[in-house]
């Protein structure tokens, strides 16, 4: 594997779009609001929150490295689980992924910067608290009950309120109860990804929810929050008087194959497969919705 293919693998891109989804969200509730979209301020938006997505991409594998997590897992689940690998096959080295890591979050940082000074210095506080909760995420808030809150606190909220705040040079709360859904699953995501770690997370010291939930109690929390989320778009729909908002119930029948996996074989992370691209899959259709729902 050349260096190029191991920096492609190490940077986990399909992943991208649960960045990629609030920032054009945000952006598009902005208009709602004040009827314009600067689309060079939000190709740089976009940019820069792809970038500190990278660099939070690349900063995990490094600490779980450190750490010793992803070298005694056997039993994660390819693409979706145990990290890219790439320290672990000898194909990047550990201080070469460090310094991707780095390289990615000033660039991420300097894009701030700049539209810091055209907009207004909130979205570089934004940026810089992404930015440095990605960092103690990796290190270690990833072993406390904050991590998965954390994760999709800043890859639905925070993306969505910075993009916001780019076209709008303002801040409105409206977009965190219409980003909220893309926080739940973007949390979902990495909860369900916890499944196949369990085991490995457990004896290198990282306590995640489903390490201190187990597996069984943790597959109830899923299903009840994935219910929920479909709950809450239904009660946002009302709110908004946006009726495409339910569009997104076409995603139900996958929420209940999940569901259905996750509560029969969550002690096999293999036989629950299909849990893992379907609760990305959601992210990605819902995501889509609120875009339409907003356009």
């Amino acid at each position: 594997m050349g260096k190029l293919k191991s920096w492609l693998m190490e940077l986990r891109a399909p992943f991208l779009t649960v960045t990629i989804i609030p920032v054009i969200l945000g952006a598009l509730v902005a208009k709602s609001h004040f009827g314009a979209i600067n689309y060079p301020f939000l190709a740089l938006a976009l940019l820069g929150a792809v970038f500190i997505h990278l660099g939070t991409n690349i900063i995990n594998d490094y600490f779980d490295y450190k750490k010793g997590t992803d070298n005694i897992n056997v039993e994660f689940i390819r693409p979706f689980s145990g990290g890219s690998r790439m320290v672990q096959n000898k194909l990047l080295s550990e201080k070469e992924v460090l310094a991707g890591a780095i390289i990615f979050f000033i660039l991420g940082l300097l894009i701030g910067i700049y539209l810091a000074f055209k907009v207004g210095i909130i979205v570089f506080y934004l940026g810089i608290f992404g930015i440095l909760s990605a960092i103690l995420y990796s290190a270690f808030l990833s072993s406390y009950f904050v991590g998965e809150a954390l994760v999709g606190f800043n890859f639905g909220i925070i993306m969505a309120l910075g993009s916001y705040y780019v076209q709008a040079k303002t801040i409105n709360f409206d977009v965190v109860w219409i980003s909220l859904p893309l926080a739940l699953l973007t949390s979902l995501i990495l909860w369900v990804n916890e499944f196949p770690d369990c085991k490995a997370d457990r004896e290198s010291g990282k306590k995640t929810m489903v390490v201190r939930l187990g597996r069984k109690n943790a597959s109830l929390i899923y299903s009840v929050f994935l219910i929920f989320i479909f709950i809450y778009i239904i009660g946002l729909s009302l709110l908004e008087n946006n009726f495409l908002l339910l569009l997104s119930l076409i995603t139900l029948p996958l929420a209940l194959v999940s569901i259905f996996k996750i509560l029969k074989y969550y002690n096999e992370p293999k036989k629950m497969f299909a849990c893992y691209p379907l609760t990305i899959i959601m992210h990605l259709a819902i995501g889509v919705v609120l875009i339409l729902a907003f356009l």
